[in-house]
């Protein structure tokens, strides 16, 4: 059995936290990869589970293209080979960053984006009189460099969903929470509180994993619904051909984590 990688630990005490039982490397018929976590669900039989740690190093000073889906497509890749062997089972893909790494995997744009295609933007445009409106801008994901979907094939059918595992510190949550809440006093006020500990703020060191499951929207088989579903989780399936937030635990929804990604996508907040 190899050493745990950092997002390996870190996946491993959130299963044990939440009491989903697990092995480590089994071994599977047929199938000569290791996969590092092997869920056996009472309705949806075994599924395996590779964890990836995405390495990747900030960009340099100075000018410079920063292209921030390249390191999920690398490890969605990696990936798709680990699964090879396993058309099988059903498959799913944990993705964690190590503290020193610079990645967005909490940026749903990012993460779609990897997905699906590179972002962009649509604007309408009358070629006749050459003038377009800027409110019936649209974003839209461009076919092509996805991993999931490209200009004239899906691919990666096979992986269920991506699960972005994250270790949240709690306290930073709460703090930003309480720094933005609009109560008529000024920011100064509750900075104050804060160092002076009248905030009724959690520990500092305290720290809670939350996994963010999103579903492949080209996948053959989807994760049961019953895993993943806890105070510090987040669900995003697909709905009619959209993306979506479905699903967001109640201490989660309570700091406010998700709200700075979903407000300007006009999903915050999310209905209970």
């Amino acid at each position: 059995m190899s050493v745990a990688t950092y997002g390996e630990q870190l996946f491993e005490e959130y299963l044990n936290a939440h009491g989903v039982k697990y092995e480590r490397e089994p071994d599977l018929p047929g199938i000569p990869e290791r996969i590092d976590v092997v869920i056996d669900h009472p309705t949806f039989g075994k599924i395996l589970l590779d964890v990836k740690d995405v390495e990747n190093e900030p960009p340099g000073l100075g000018y410079g293209a920063f292209d921030p889906y390249r390191p999920i497509r690398t490890h969605i890749d990696a990936g798709k080979k680990k699964f090879r062997n396993c058309a099988n089972y059903l498959c799913g893909l944990v993705l964690a960053a190590p503290p020193t790494s610079f990645v967005m995997l909490s940026e749903p744009t990012t993460i779609m984006g990897a997905m699906y295609g590179n972002i962009g933007w649509q604007l309408p445009v009358n070629v006749e009189t050459g003038t377009a409106d800027p409110d019936a801008m649209q974003t839209i994901y461009i076919p092509g460099q996805g991993k999931m979907i490209r200009r004239t094939q899906v691919q990666n059918t096979r992986i269920a969903a991506l699960a972005i595992i994250n270790n949240y510190s709690v306290w930073h949550s709460a703090m930003r929470k309480y720094m933005n809440t609009d109560d008529g006093r000024d920011r100064k006020e509750r900075y104050v509180e804060i160092m002076q500990g009248e905030a009724n703020l959690p520990d500092y060191d305290l720290n809670i994993s939350g996994v963010t499951v999103w579903e492949n929207a080209v996948a053959s088989r989807k994760l049961p619904k019953d895993l993943f579903r806890g105070d510090m989780d987040a669900w995003w399936e697909v709905i009619d051909g959209c993306q979506v937030p479905t699903f967001i635990g109640a201490r989660r929804k309570e700091l406010e984590i998700d709200k700075g990604a979903l407000e300007p996508m006009g999903f915050w907040p999310l209905p209970d």
